[in-house]
Parts: C-alpha cells; structure tokens; sequence
C-alpha cells in the first residue's frame, strides 16, 4: 500500500487529485525509428552503401561489387510498477484514484522508455554477426554550442523538450541531434495496465503496469551530439 496516501484523507475539500510536475510518458518514442522485437535480443542486418563501376570496353567481364553487410543487435530491458489503494483509504478519500494511479504508472513507464532511448544516443552500439562488437559514438560526430540563449528552432529542427538526456556530471549536458531513421526503438512488451482486486491483501486494490524497451544507434552519421555549457 503507498505509505503516502494518508495526506490525502480529507473531511470536505476539492475533489479532484492533481498530477505534479513531471514528463507525462515519453516524447522520444514518435521521433525514432520504433518496431516491435521478437525475443529479448533482435538482430537488425544492413547494407552498406557500394559504387557502380564503368564499362570501359566491350564483351569484358561482368563486375563483381562485394556488398558490405553489416549488424547491428538490440537487447530489451523489462520494468514495471504497482501500488495499493487500501480499502479503508477509498472510503476516508473523497475520489476513487484508481484512474490517477493508473495514468501515472503510464506516466512512469513512457519516461522509463526515454531514458533507455536518450541512453543509447551516444552508448557503444552492438554490432557483428552476434552483437558481440562494439561500434563507439565517434567525435567527428561531436560539435560544441555555439548558441547562446533559449532555441525554439534554428533550420527546420524539430526541438524536443525533456530532461532525461545525459550530461558528464559536471557542466556539459550532451544534446543529441538526429535523423529519425538514426535510432531504433524496440518496444515488447508496450504497456500493459491491470487493476485487481487483492483479497490477499484485505481488498485493497493493485495497480499494476510493466512493459520492455530497447534501443540502439542504427546509422553513425545520422547522429550528432552538441555539448552545451549549462548555467544557472
């Protein structure tokens, strides 16, 4: 049971339960690449780019172009959520919350796939054919801040606001600038929600949410980071 809910117990006040401050699920899942994966680790082959060759005679033999396959691996992470709403609880308060235990888990999962997403915008890639290689963020992809000030938008980017994106724990804050096709998204399980009653627990009722998610840096050069100053 949350051991937080006696704040809630009221005799005569408003009766709607307000949500704080925080990012509700994620913003980075409609901007990535998103497939739904098959086992808890899924192999995604590529095909790297070749060059057409000229004839310079004729009857001359056909060319041979070796094409340049390449791998990368995506590995799913599961979590999840609960919490109780003690029976007496639900008589003493004046709204059900069940509702807003239930957005909120949502709430809590749709971050929890964006920081597996902003993790792997600059993490080692898994590459090869069993995805026991590793492909490094490069530093001919890293460029430095030059803006100074609040940016809305600057060229035709899209920005998106969250504060999940890592920094170095000091004063750089690394922004990832990339094109959708740049990062993968592997969601399996999506979210699931369910509420139940526990007898097992007095007949309080369990909320409860889980989901999986993974993510992975598909294309090296469809991927920046700009390393920002921060001050306050």
């Amino acid at each position: 049971m949350s051991q937080q809910i006696p704040v809630a117990m009221v005799n005569q006040f408003h009766g709607d339960v307000e949500m704080l401050v925080q990012q509700k699920g994620s913003v980075l899942r409609a901007c990535v690449r998103t497939e739904d994966q098959k086992g808890e680790v899924q192999f995604w082959d590529q095909i790297g780019p070749t060059e057409a060759v000229d004839i310079t005679n004729r009857h001359g033999d056909s060319p041979q172009v070796d094409s340049d396959h390449q791998r990368r691996a995506c590995m799913l992470q599961f979590f999840d959520w609960g919490d109780f709403i003690d029976k007496i609880d639900r008589v003493r308060i004046l709204q059900d919350p069940t509702n807003d235990y239930t957005q909120n888990a949502v709430y809590a999962l749709g971050r929890r796939i964006d920081r597996i997403i902003a993790a792997a915008f600059f993490a080692d890639a898994k590459t090869g054919k069993s995805g026991t290689s590793t492909t490094s963020f490069t530093s001919t992809q890293v460029v430095d801040d030059d803006v100074k000030g609040e940016v809305n938008s600057f060229m035709g980017f899209e920005f998106v606001h969250t504060e999940l994106v890592p920094d170095n724990g000091s004063t750089l804050r690394y922004v990832p600038v990339w094109a959708k096709g740049g990062m993968l998204a592997a969601i399996s399980p999506d979210i699931e929600t369910a509420v139940e009653r526990r007898w097992d627990k007095r007949g309080s009722v369990y909320i409860y949410a889980s989901a999986g998610a993974g993510a992975t840096r598909m294309q090296e050069k469809k991927v920046v980071k700009i390393e920002c100053v921060e001050t306050i």
